[in-house]
């Protein structure tokens, strides 16, 4: 099983890696003429493919060979000639050496991934969760006021926090998942900051994150993978934006786009 997803995640390198570079130049290049949702959905796909390397090939049909009919020839014993041989003993030996280093080498290679990723896996999943577990540890619950305001975003129940510590806005948990906002967030900007979490919820975003986590862990030896969990990450940000603005007046644009610009503003100064 283990060998078969290291072969499997090695055969995935060449071709999701020249999709991954068409993408990032793509993105780079003509990102302002194409919708961010499509990205979105590209770099679905490939983490998906990255994350889960089974082989999804179909078995090969079963294919009859007939073997040809003996072929004798009569060879004259008398014109003959034997074929002379040279025994290289010595030259035999030192490739089989090689040969046998090789494949004790390429034997080991399964063992250096599976272990790579697991501890990749373990760093990320871990720091993950002494940092939710500290954030549960110091949050208080939100006023009424901003629950109620979760609540009609969502058109469900949302739990909301304040976090005093906290730099900026966050979305966090993947089986409660709850808005978690600073103590000190201007109240002018908070309709926009929560429709914007409420978006990453409804959206899923935290579980994509997470699946470009696990890809990331299995693929840790691909800078490729890498750079696009990075511009994916990016790229949700801009695709949350976009169906939060959809079919909304030139006022609230402007004012959600003063709103978030003042939260990064904000959030960076708290970092500094």
């Amino acid at each position: 099983m283990m060998r078969d997803l290291f072969y499997t995640s090695l055969a995935l390198v060449p071709w999701t890696g020249g999709l991954i570079v068409g993408l990032l130049l793509l993105r780079r290049w003509a990102g302002r003429h194409i919708s961010p949702h499509f990205f979105h959905l590209a770099f679905l796909v490939l983490a998906l493919r990255l994350a889960f390397p089974v082989d999804v090939s179909l078995p090969a049909a079963p294919v009859q060979v007939e073997m040809p009919a003996a072929i004798t020839v009569a060879a004259d014993a008398e014109t003959a000639q034997p074929v002379p041989r040279t025994a290289q003993p010595q030259q035999k030996t030192e490739q089989q050496a090689v040969s046998l280093d090789l494949s004790a080498v390429w034997g080991l290679l399964p063992y250096v991934w599976a272990l790579g990723a697991v501890c990749t896996l373990g760093l990320r999943l871990g720091a993950y969760g002494v940092y939710t577990a500290r954030l549960r540890s110091r949050r208080v619950p939100a006023e009424d006021s901003l629950q109620a305001m979760a609540r009609a975003e969502a058109g469900r129940p949302v739990r909301v926090y304040r976090a005093e510590e906290l730099f900026s806005p966050m979305a966090a948990g993947l089986v409660r998942p709850a808005v978690y906002l600073p103590g000190c967030q201007p109240d002018q900007t908070l309709p926009y900051v929560m429709a914007h979490e409420i978006r990453h919820l409804k959206r899923g975003d935290l579980w994509f994150k997470f699946l470009l986590m696990i890809a990331c862990g299995m693929q840790w030896f691909n800078p490729l993978v890498w750079l696009m969990a990075r511009a994916a990450n990016r790229n949700l940000e801009l695709a949350c934006d976009a169906q939060v603005l959809r079919n909304r007046s030139t006022a609230y644009r402007q004012a959600y786009g003063m709103a978030i610009l003042e939260t990064l503003r904000r959030g960076r100064g708290a970092r500094a």
